[in-house]
């Protein structure tokens, strides 16, 4: 039949986008150094980056639908996965070019936000693998369009406003906004145990998931550990949280803000207070 002409080709090409995956991480985990004098601007990698974003949402559709299992068309397929092995690594070299003066926190966002799609795609292409090699076998059936929404799915994240940041000094906000959640929830969990103990009242049958840690139990604070409880509100808690604050306000606005050159940034505040 026709589509078994090109079967072993659509094979040898699956092979091949599988390996530019492989070869795609390894690139991503080396450190790059490109020529700043030759880079174009930061908004421009960006936007090349994500218009490959989109034609690899779109050739991994087109894909999906050549090789479903119950008509496969091998010979459709061919150009397609010659595309997404050209858009991956297209897509590498944007990420290397961020090297040069992206910021280190929009380069490690960016950097595992392709990871995560890296990974998607080599997923889906090991899937339509082994049904190209197997046509008859029905366990990869389903399986690839739970691959393929998989990769649309981090696609669109990495495209919304969750996903890779505009900039560096948006990519240091989004992980300090992260922390200061962290450190809201660690106050409100304080001062709701100060308020338990100064009112002499525990809420019955409210399992607060401590006893699972064996941290649990039903005596009330001393007053040693209450006021230690206070400390650690007015004095850890507080003072990261208001610096936190400030990081996070109107006064930073210049790129070259040292902040916005600072990865990992929660320690360091956690150090400082």
């Amino acid at each position: 039949m026709f589509p078994n002409i090109h079967r072993p080709l659509a094979i040898v090409a699956l092979t091949f986008v599988s390996q530019t995956c492989i070869a795609a991480l390894f690139t991503l985990d080396q450190q790059h150094e490109p020529d700043r004098d030759t880079l174009p601007s930061l908004s421009v990698v960006l936007a090349d980056l994500h218009s490959l974003f989109a034609l690899i949402y779109n050739l991994t559709t087109k894909l999906s639908l050549a090789l479903k299992p119950s008509s496969p068309t091998y010979s459709a397929s061919l150009p397609v996965l010659q595309d997404l092995a050209k858009y991956t690594s297209g897509s590498v070299h944007c990420i290397t070019l961020l090297h040069g003066g992206g910021g280190a926190t929009l380069v490690k966002d960016a950097t595992n936000v392709f990871k995560g799609i890296i990974d998607a795609l080599h997923a889906l292409i090991k899937a339509f693998l082994d049904m190209a090699s197997a046509p008859s076998g029905a366990a990869s059936a389903e399986d690839y369009l739970v691959r393929t929404a998989t990769l649309h799915d981090l696609i669109t994240v990495a495209q919304g406003p969750k996903g890779i940041p505009k900039d560096n000094l948006s990519a240091v906000r989004k992980h300090w906004s992260s922390h200061k959640e962290s450190l809201d929830d660690g106050l409100a969990e304080v001062a709701h145990m100060i308020e338990e103990a100064e009112g002499g009242e525990k809420e019955d049958g409210l399992d607060d998931g401590w006893d699972e840690l064996g941290l649990g139990g039903t005596n009330p604070m001393s007053k040693e550990e209450l006021t230690r409880a206070k400390s650690v509100q007015y004095s850890a808690i507080r003072r990261s949280g208001f610096h936190l604050n400030r990081v996070l306000g109107p006064s930073i606005t210049a790129p070259n803000h040292p902040v916005t050159q600072t990865y990992p940034v929660g320690p360091a505040v956690f150090n400082a207070a």
